[in-house]
């Protein structure tokens, strides 16, 4: 007798597809985009009186730092000790093991930096401390009182960069010595190892200061006398007791237009 007699179709199409190998699902696709939770992270911000930040502000900047005292005045002398002044600007983050670099320099645009020393620091949020970092002998001694100070702040997870450095870089002068026209030199150096053009420019400023050369093709670390020319107008006046300060600031810049150094000539009218 048939098995199948008396089957209805649908009994036969049931037993048909119970026979058959059973579906596959498939996997669901994962989503390749994370998406955080949370608030970002806090992170500190050390910060120091920055020339590049200044140029970022659009301000012209100075490079007699606010936060690096490094001479007396009449006569230009160094300190025995440079004081550099820095701060945690983060309102909620404290700085911890914080590194602060010290380094010095010949006087002059483009100079080999020597690291001197470097200290750690721990800063509460909105705290500011000021430290100080003992010059050699060497440098104290030497008839060249002038000096390049540089300063680098470390954190390894600082939230702003662009205010971790700062520099210190003067001269000085007195009408009364120099007179009203003026020359004064300083050297140029191109630190790179390749050729390279310099573009040397004078800030706006009140004593018609020119530089010269404005720019030149350097070869590898190639040094050359820039020669800064002032004339003091004839309306600004001071006194031996009560002298008046006006300031050239001359930037250096690399053929990419980025900053190598700068300086700032600081010119007392004292007649």
């Amino acid at each position: 007798m048939n098995d199948f007699a008396g089957r209805s179709k649908v009994d036969e199409q049931r037993d048909r597809f119970s026979r058959c190998a059973p579906q596959q699902q498939q996997p669901q696709r994962g989503s390749c985009c994370v998406t955080p939770h949370g608030p970002p992270p806090d992170r500190p911000d050390l910060a120091i009186y920055s020339q590049d930040e200044q140029f970022s502000l659009g301000l012209p900047p100075t490079w007699d730092s606010p936060d690096i005292l490094t001479n007396f005045w009449n006569p230009f002398r160094l300190m025995t000790e440079s004081s550099v002044t820095l701060r945690n600007l983060s309102p909620t983050a404290t700085a911890v093991n914080g590194q602060v670099l010290f380094s010095t320099a010949t006087f002059g645009i483009g100079q080999t930096r020597t690291l001197l020393g470097s200290q750690f620091v721990n800063l509460a949020p909105g705290q500011q401390t000021t430290i100080l970092f003992p010059l050699p002998q060497a440098v104290l001694n030497a008839a060249e009182q002038r000096i390049a100070v540089h300063v680098r702040l470390v954190h390894p997870h600082d939230g702003k960069s662009i205010n971790n450095e700062g520099s210190q870089l003067l001269a000085d002068a007195y009408t009364s010595n120099v007179g009203r026209s003026f020359t004064a030199h300083f050297p140029v150096v191109n630190p790179l190892s390749i050729t390279q053009q310099i573009t040397l420019h004078a800030m706006p400023n009140l004593l018609n200061a020119v530089i010269s050369p404005g720019a030149q093709v350097f070869g590898p670390l190639q040094q050359i006398v820039a020669t800064l020319t002032i004339n003091v107008p004839g309306s600004m006046h001071g006194s031996p007791g009560a002298p008046v300060r006006s300031d050239v600031t001359i930037v250096g810049r690399d053929q990419t237009g980025a900053v190598i150094d700068g300086l700032t000539y600081v010119v007392w009218v004292d007649n």
